[in-house]
């Protein structure tokens, strides 16, 4: 019997906190590469030079790290937008101008 729109299997979805077995072998797929096999992929590395080196480091670099990528952002008539972003830490460590706030001030 299929599912009504709106509703799946599972309706309250994956425990909060929980990883998908993908995530969980992208973890331990790095862990090998960073510790078990981190020797030899070292000296694979120091083996390589210039572009060669920038090229393998850059391919593994790109598994671990999100690449970032940039936008322009323009208005309607494709006039340049001016906009501020004000940010506020979570952890309450500094403010956006870098000034302490006053909980953590020394007295």
């Amino acid at each position: 019997m299929p599912f009504e729109k709106g509703q799946s299997g599972n309706p309250s979805g994956r425990p909060k906190g929980s990883k998908s077995p993908h995530a969980m072998q992208w973890e331990r797929l790095s862990s090998a590469i960073v510790g078990i096999h981190a020797d030899r992929f070292n000296q694979e590395l120091q083996g390589l030079e210039g572009k060669d080196f920038i090229d393998a480091y850059t391919k593994i670099l790109k598994w671990f790290k999100p690449t970032l990528t940039s936008i322009e952002a323009t208005g309607a008539n494709g006039e340049a937008l001016n906009f501020t972003i004000n940010l506020k830490p979570t952890d309450g460590s500094r403010d956006q101008q870098g000034v302490l706030p006053d909980t953590d001030r020394p007295e």
